[in-house]
């Protein structure tokens, strides 16, 4: 098993004054803390990735001199979006599946954990998500 860097956990620990309890403890902290880590990134990729799309579609609008925005092309009409009418739809799909991938975060997090009523608990959760989407 990997050795954990107490002190990156808790400041000022005395590593010698670990009982078998805490190390377990300190384990669990840890792993939360990776999961924590893990739905970080994920949600700001995808922030990042539609704030590019949105100011890529803006500058294509003002450097092509076209009319604004007034709509975002639905999922379904994207194939014939075109221009920054696609960028925009596509930065607000990211946006729009950045909760989902989460949740999906969080889900692999509490499995690899072995919190199995939290993980069906969040997969009830994106169950109820796809079906206020498919529903619309």
């Amino acid at each position: 098993m990997k050795q954990l860097d107490y002190a990156r956990l808790i400041p000022d620990i005395d590593i010698e004054e670990i009982s078998e309890e805490d190390e377990a403890a300190l384990q669990a902290i840890a792993s939360t803390r990776q999961v924590d880590r893990l739905v970080q990134r994920l949600l700001m990729a995808t922030l990042i990735i539609s704030a590019v799309l949105f100011i890529a579609g803006g500058v294509w609008q003002a450097v092509a001199h076209l009319p604004p925005v007034h709509h975002v092309a639905q999922i379904t009409e994207l194939t014939h979006a075109n221009g920054p009418d696609l960028l925009f739809s596509l930065g607000l799909i990211v946006l729009i599946i950045s909760p989902i991938l989460r949740l999906l975060g969080v889900a692999v997090g509490l499995a690899r954990q072995g919190d199995w009523v939290f993980v069906v608990i969040t997969l009830i959760v994106l169950a109820v998500m796809f079906a206020g989407l498919w529903i619309g």
